[in-house]
């Protein structure tokens, strides 16, 4: 075949371009992929092995706190240190309502359920504090509600200042008697609405006021029958006068509010220690009106 020198040359010395195989690059392609899932798994027993480690830890700690508290015989309860505030529960009760026995592990003992459970069973009790005395005692506080008013003198139903209906088994027990509210009837545990917000406030403005001398609260009638205006309460006191009596619930701060009913209150205490420097009683007053200061309706008492 004919060619010339320099088709000669080519065909002599020109090499063949030169061909990747696949496989090499399949090769390189694999090669990342094992490096990839080799770092995953590291990361996978990396955190198996943290995780063992935390619960093996949680454990050993439980089992060392078991060791040196709730397993320990140093901390066995021997004594029961039961303090009452008030008249009515006593170191008994306290003891029958929480059942610790002595020769318990003081680290056995949950303070808090004690604590939640004994209020539920006891509305009588305003709180109650448990505590641990190293090495072998138990400290339990209560704290009594103190009663304000009865709502009802034959089933012992009583009140505190806050409105929590309980059971006080002190029938010559000196208090207001509320009377004349919506029917509803309260129950241990309960806590007074509506209504009864006007008599604490009543014996709220007597204590803030000292009046209790002067005012003595016999009953506070909630009904509205008779009102001489509307939302008027009417006081009997101890000496048996009558006193219709209102104030504004709706206008003004609280502070206002309750300035008006302790101004009210106030000039009511003047009026009677008036009438008596002068050998007088009164019947009825009449403390509803605005200008109750300029017109102030007093009956007196005959004889």
């Amino acid at each position: 075949m004919p060619f010339d020198d320099d088709g000669l040359y080519r065909g002599l010395f020109q090499q063949k371009p030169e061909k990747r195989p696949i496989l090499l690059v399949e090769s390189k392609g694999g090669g990342k992929k094992t490096a990839h899932m080799y770092r995953v798994g590291g990361i996978v027993v990396s955190i198996t092995v943290v995780l063992i480690t935390i619960i093996l830890l949680w454990y050993g700690v439980r089992y060392s706190h078991s060791l040196m508290f709730s397993n320990n015989e140093m901390f066995r309860v021997t004594e029961l240190n039961i303090e009452t505030h008030g008249q009515v529960v006593t170191r008994p009760f306290v003891q029958q309502c929480i059942p610790i026995d002595v020769g318990t592990n003081l680290f056995a003992v949950d303070i808090g359920a004690l604590q939640e459970n004994f209020l539920k069973r006891t509305p009588s009790v305003k709180d109650i504090y448990i505590s641990r005395r190293l090495p072998a005692t138990i400290d339990i506080e209560v704290w009594e509600r103190v009663p304000v008013a009865w709502l009802s003198r034959e089933a012992f139903l009583a009140m505190d200042r806050e409105g929590h209906v309980f059971r006080f088994p002190s029938p010559n027990r000196r208090m207001p008697l509320i009377t004349g509210a919506p029917n509803k009837t309260y129950r241990p545990g309960e806590r007074v609405e509506g209504l009864y917000s006007d008599a604490l406030a009543v014996m709220d403005a007597c204590d803030a006021e000292r009046l209790g001398n002067a005012v003595d609260l016999s009953r506070i009638d909630l009904r509205q029958e008779y009102a001489v205006r509307p939302n008027a309460v009417k006081l009997v006191l101890t000496g048996g006068e009558i006193v219709d009596l209102w104030w504004d619930r709706k206008n003004g701060s609280s502070a206002e509010r309750l300035s008006d009913v302790r101004g009210r209150l106030q000039y009511l205490a003047n009026l009677l220690r008036d009438l008596q420097s002068r050998g007088q009683r009164g019947a009825t007053f009449n403390l509803t009106l605005d200008d109750y200061m300029q017109n102030n309706a007093v009956t007196l008492r005959e004889g």
